[in-house]
């Protein structure tokens, strides 16, 4: 199924089947709930359901799955609709799945095939594309059919066709060698991410802060850093990306992957209730709705807001809405989180357990926390300290008298 590009564009019109059978386990069996179900999933791989048919037998039968009955009657529906696709509810066989589709005429699908065919359309990270493709091309190998006029062809040289073998082996035959490939790569990616955690813990200095007093410019500084401000010349790298050097969409992009942000004003959208506003990042990275909510509903328990989910802004005290922005901005796991006078607008207890939240996070997950502030005691929660007078950076050191709290409480 194509994934939908555009509102107006062609959707697949699917004609939904489903078995129920004393012989199949109650699980693989399907219903009324279950063929529901399935339609919701064609709605979110950019289809329509366009017709259902529940069929109860003694036993599946072993050529169609379904009775030879019901198969002249989907053809029919093919045929008059125009269906582009029938989707069963249940798992088909390679050989039963290879015979309905040339009796219909159209694609067949069952259920496990289009919940591949939706995660490879929700894949975002390499990682995750890559495993997509892997479990498509083992799920696809054994239903691998071709027919066409080159079959049992001869063929000759290095790497084509050797004699007698037909096309259907030689796609065989490169399908087992993309998955070896894929394999390998993802074997490569998980390496390339082990030694960037080790360098994380290795290196560890989760939070440096940006001290000064007013108008030294600890704010135009952490906003050239964040990219929210071109520098007028040098360059700024975040994981050894220029990102100063990255055009606007490009900035946007590796913002929404790599970079939390903490604001003294909250920056809370007033309409949307507590967890609503935490889901806000993951919204943007294509998350779909219900799990976005669910995470972010885990990061409001972390922060000590498990009461407080449905609440919005002006019904929460100035601490709790500073929790409800470090949630936001942790929700991602960002591999930076710039925070801007985080606690100026917090009384000197809750600046604590404010701090002491930010770092507890800063350490769990091998995050750098870079924050500003124009109070000398925030020097406390800080790895290393650096001090700008008039704009310019006057010292950069390691704190060497942090307050005791590397064993911060983390709030599950």
């Amino acid at each position: 199924m194509e994934e939908l590009k555009e509102n107006n564009a062609p959707r697949d019109r699917a004609i939904l089947v489903g078995l129920s059978s004393p012989r199949l386990d109650r699980k693989e069996n399907a219903d009324e709930e279950s063929l529901e179900e399935l339609g919701a999933l064609v709605e979110t791989a950019g289809g329509v359901s366009a017709g259902v048919v529940l069929q109860t037998l003694p036993s599946p039968n072993p050529h169609t799955f379904i009775g030879e009955g019901k198969v002249d009657e989907i053809r029919e529906l093919v045929k008059s609709q125009e269906e582009t696709m029938v989707i069963f509810d249940n798992d088909l066989s390679p050989s039963q799945m290879r015979v309905l589709s040339e009796e219909f005429g159209v694609q067949v699908l069952d259920r496990s095939g289009l919940i591949l065919d939706i995660f490879a359309q929700r894949a975002k990270t390499r990682e995750g594309k890559l495993q997509v493709e892997l479990a498509q091309y083992q799920y696809y190998l054994p239903r691998l059919t071709v027919w066409n006029e080159e079959m049992g062809r001869l063929g000759g040289g290095i790497g084509t066709r050797g004699p007698g073998e037909t096309q259907l082996e030689t796609d065989k035959r490169y399908i087992r060698s993309r998955i070896q490939k894929l394999r390998e790569n993802l074997e490569d990616v998980r390496k390339v991410r082990a030694e960037q955690r080790r360098r994380r813990q290795k290196n560890d200095l989760p939070v440096v802060a940006l001290v000064g007093y007013t108008n030294a410019g600890k704010s135009t500084l952490l906003n050239q850093l964040a990219g929210l401000e071109k520098p007028t010349r040098g360059v700024v790298r975040i994981g050894g990306v220029p990102i100063s050097q990255l055009n606007e969409n490009q900035l946007a992009a590796f913002r929404q992957k790599h970079i939390g942000f903490v604001f003294q004003s909250y920056n809370l959208l007033p309409e949307l209730t507590a967890a609503e506003n935490v889901a806000m990042p993951l919204m943007f990275k294509g998350i779909d709705p219900d799990v976005r909510l669910l995470e972010a509903k885990k990061m409001l328990c972390r922060v000590g807001l498990k009461d407080r989910m449905d609440h919005f802004p002006n019904q929460m005290s100035g601490g709790q809405q500073q929790r409800v922005g470090i949630a936001r901005a942790f929700v991602t796991h960002p591999e930076v989180v710039f925070a801007d006078e985080p606690t100026g607008n917090l009384d000197t207890r809750t600046t604590k357990e404010v701090m002491h939240m930010i770092r507890g996070f800063a350490k769990r997950f091998h995050q750098t926390i870079v924050l500003v502030s124009h109070d000398p005691e925030m020097t406390e929660y800080a790895d290393r300290i650096v001090t700008l007078i008039d704009g310019r950076i006057v010292s950069n050191v390691e704190n060497q008298v942090k307050a005791e709290i590397d064993a911060a409480p983390y709030i599950e």
